[in-house]
């Protein structure tokens, strides 16, 4: 039985919760980490213990908290603060460094044990993978990661000394290897270990603009008006963005501006900073400001800096008004399609197939869009025919009523049969087969292989005319021989007709994932079977 989208809400659902239990659960880690740095209580250890546990078992790159602890301890110790350590009124101030080391190594156990014992909790306290009934039945997705490098040693010594479940070590080698090479797509580039600079273009595009400048202004406002003052207590907001973007610049998961998103709560609290500057817009702040002007004008007159404070801030108060605005706007004007928001640097949402692809845009989402626009073209009705779809996801297009003949995309679920000719008509495609899809399928010397499949199926279609030709073609060559062979060619195919149209702009767009063009018959042939296109 197929999952109808309604049954499928629910987990859909409970994954969005579940990243945004993440994207929550790393801040709020990072936070509990400090503050269990100043004040040791059975409360602040087990509810950081707790906290940090949580993010390990709702994402797997949650170790990267580990480096984000080990600066804010460096930061910590070097700035000598003394330390409250006890329960309830039993509490005793720790001011030597040394005894404050030997309390947060008891700290960082606890922290590692109650971490532990959760992951161990959620998977029943069993090593393997799979129930004792169904050994030798259930396999794992893939191949077990090969253990090279430092990482996959450390994966090796849980694997044979089960200091972790079989799943979490199956699948947190998985996510390293994955991360290694990806096919990506940035700015018209395509790559499979991704670019340095794909995380800060992807932050400035998919960032409304005000809120960019929001963040700055805040980061202003706290270094003009509080000084050294926030440095200190910004120690763990700054830390997870720094130790965060530090491995965002290195790494080779170049697939979606998604994995920014545990800095975001840290960047919005920085950005909060910008409320400091509202105080100058009232009236008894105005009045403050104007006495505290008046005396600094005496005690320095020739200090114009200072007499023209006040102006600045008020204008920065009303910027900050403004932006928020601003702000506001962007979202409600994006509704629903906030996946695919891209700020005006970018050319707004419709220019988004140009910069990013994948879950920076294109999850499979717009389907229904898609369906909406095929009714309102009339090309849904009885005999309409000449709509073609390769899709990026999935969900199944017929689910939502949508006909059309399918090509090859991001999941073929048709039967290996003789690939059926193309001809003019709608040719709906989503972004990331555009973008990424498409430039796996074909590429530049893939071109003979293309023309040995052509060449391989107008011999198979030759032999089909006439029965012992056809058998005895199959006996040479196996039935398998062929099933491999169409889906090789349709993929090949897709890839030149992606190539062909991304020399041209859509026509139209189903939300703003589904790129549409209207093709003739002379323009398909051209795709297909005239000169080899440029990559």
């Amino acid at each position: 039985m197929v999952a109808s989208p309604r049954r499928l809400a629910p987990i859909a659902g409970a994954a969005i919760l579940l990243a945004l239990y993440y994207v929550m659960a790393v801040s709020a880690a990072a936070g509990a980490m400090w503050t269990v740095m100043h004040r040791v209580t059975p409360f602040t250890v087990l509810g950081g213990a707790v906290l940090l546990a949580g993010a390990f078992l709702s994402k797997l790159s949650a170790p990267i908290l580990v480096p984000v602890a080990v600066l804010m301890l460096i930061v910590r110790m070097l700035a000598g603060r003394p330390m409250s350590a006890g329960v309830g009124a039993r509490t005793i101030l720790v001011t030597d460094r040394g005894r404050q080391a030997a309390v947060l190594v008891g700290v960082a156990i606890v922290f590692a044990a109650v971490t532990l014992a959760l992951i161990w909790a959620s998977y029943g306290f069993r090593y393997s993978a799979f129930a004792a009934g169904t050994t030798g039945h259930d396999t794992f997705l893939g191949q077990t990661p090969p253990e090279h490098g430092f990482t996959g040693r450390l994966f090796g010594i849980a694997r044979q000394w089960h200091l972790l479940p079989e799943a979490y070590i199956y699948a947190s080698s998985l996510t390293v290897q994955f991360s290694s090479e990806r096919a990506a797509f940035l700015n018209g580039q395509f790559s499979t270990t991704g670019w340095w600079w794909y995380f800060p273009y992807a932050f400035v595009v998919k960032t409304t603009i005000p809120g960019l400048l929001v963040g700055a202004l805040g980061v202003w406002a706290l270094i003009a008006r509080r000084g050294r003052a926030w440095m200190y207590g910004a120690t763990p907001l700054v830390a997870l963005v720094a130790v965060y973007g530090a491995f965002a610049l290195t790494t080779h998961l170049n697939i979606g501006h998604r994995h920014l998103l545990p800095i975001y709560p840290a960047l919005c609290v920085l950005a909060g900073g910008a409320a400091l500057w509202l105080d100058a817009l009232r009236p008894q702040a105005r009045a403050a400001d104007t006495r505290k002007g008046r005396e600094r004008r005496k005690e320095r007159s020739a200090n114009r800096h200072e007499a023209a404070a006040p102006v600045w801030r008020k204008a920065a108060g009303a910027a900050t008004l403004l932006l928020l605005g601003w702000h506001v706007f962007e979202s409600i004007a994006i509704r629903p399609d906030y996946l695919a928001y891209f700020n005006e640097l970018a050319g707004g949402p419709s220019e988004g197939y140009r910069h990013l692809a994948d879950s920076s845009l294109d999850w499979g989402q717009d389907l229904p869009a898609l369906k909406r626009w095929l009714d309102e073209a009339g090309l849904q009705r009885p005999g309409a025919g000449g709509v073609y779809l390769s899709y990026f996801g999935t969900a199944r297009p017929e689910r939502y009523g949508i006909q059309a003949t399918m090509l090859a995309g991001f999941v073929d679920r048709r039967p290996p049969e003789p690939p059926v000719p193309l001809g003019g008509g709608v040719y709906c495609i989503s972004a990331t087969v555009l973008d990424v899809i498409g430039r796996l399928f074909y590429k530049p010397e893939d071109e003979s292989r293309y023309q040995a499949a052509i060449a391989n199926l107008t011999a198979f279609a030759r032999a089909s005319e006439d029965e012992r030709a056809w058998a005895a073609l199959l006996q040479k060559t196996g039935e398998q021989y062929w099933r491999d062979l169409f889906r090789q060619y349709d993929q090949l195919r897709t890839g030149r007709l992606v190539a062909f149209l991304r020399q041209r702009p859509p026509d139209a767009m189903a939300g703003y994932s589904i790129l549409i063009y209207r093709l003739s018959d002379a323009e398909v042939e051209r795709a297909v079977n005239g000169p080899a296109p440029s990559w």
